[in-house]
């Protein structure tokens, strides 16, 4: 890595709680991703099942509504993604999950009943299968199917075997029966190394337990690229009639932006850009939902020292 420029006090900004312990000091890559919704509802459920049942640390997290459906529509941002993660990281393993609609409040006007909606999600999930061998054929898949009870008090989470019967993996208590959308989502990176300490960030500094997670390449980049796939997150993340606030994470030495050797190793420079790109986000929300708040954070790592500190950006207080 190219000699780090220390950063003059002016670009300080707000530091919000204490330093992190940064995990991945010597580690640059990891070998899974995990393709999950946005909503709320599944956030902690799905990280919390592929850390637990499949023994998870290091993986990248992409947050992004109907995940199948944009494979196999060749979505850019899909592919974009698989691509930065394929390249960088050479992954392994893909954890790939899709939702029924049963969380939504309009849920009977999308299927004529449960079994057609099932059916048309497990192919588009064998789909995906297919077109990952194809694609990406190191990568291993795994697909899994999350639905609710009927009378909504359960989560199911069935893995699906191409070619052999499907395995309940997980059931479990449904916590937000009735409730349709959260006041908050976080927008970040895919990067793993920030994954726990942006969510920890969430919950104990601005003191949100459950939020939507929009976890796309570089956070909002996809956004200022104009992806619908991206503002549909949103829609998906938190629901944009309830939603409140939408925090916004970018960080050092993101490989969405070529990291910090992009700029000659000038940490500055760096953060300056990431600022810029966090405010045109802010603006490009703010004219499509001018109710929401746009709260921009940049996480600076100490490669050196280990931690991550967190910087609150005040240009639109």
């Amino acid at each position: 890595m190219s000699k780090i420029k220390k950063l003059p006090r002016a670009l300080d900004g707000k530091i919000i709680g204490p330093a992190h312990h940064f995990a991945f000091k010597d580690v640059h890559t990891c070998s899974s991703i995990v393709a999950m919704p946005p909503n709320f509802q599944f956030t902690k459920v799905i990280l919390h099942f592929v850390e637990m049942c499949f023994g998870l640390i290091a993986y990248d997290a992409f947050a992004i509504p109907s995940f199948s459906e944009k494979l196999e529509q060749q979505s850019e941002t899909v592919f974009q993604t698989l691509n930065i993660a394929d390249k960088s990281h050479e992954i392994e393993k893909i954890f790939i999950f899709q939702t029924s609609n049963a969380h939504e409040a309009d849920r009977k006007m999308s299927f004529s009943d449960m079994a057609t909606q099932d059916s048309y999600h497990i192919r588009g999930l064998l789909k995906s299968y297919e077109l990952i061998a194809a694609r990406y054929p190191r990568m291993k898949v795994f697909l899994f199917y999350i639905t609710l009870s009927e009378d909504l008090e359960n989560l199911i989470i069935t893995e699906i075997i191409p070619g052999k019967p499907s395995q309940v993996r997980l059931f479990a208590n449904y916590m937000f029966k009735g409730i349709y959308s959260c006041e908050t989502a976080l927008v970040r990176c895919i990067e793993f190394r920030t994954r726990k300490a942006d969510k920890s960030l969430v919950r104990n500094y601005f003191g949100f337990d459950t939020f939507g997670l929009i976890g796309l390449p570089g956070a909002s980049k996809r956004f200022l690229e104009g992806s619908e796939s991206a503002w549909q997150s949103i829609r998906s993340a938190c629901n944009t009639d309830g939603c409140k606030e939408l925090i916004v994470v970018h960080h050092s030495d993101c490989g969405a932006y070529k990291g910090v050797a992009n700029f000659n190793g000038d940490q500055v420079e760096e953060e300056i850009m990431h600022r810029k790109e966090m405010e045109k986000f802010a603006d490009l929300v703010y004219s499509r939902y001018p109710k929401i708040k746009v709260i921009p954070v940049y996480a600076r790592i100490d490669f050196e020292e280990a931690t991550i500190e967190y910087v609150l950006i005040d240009r639109f207080n």
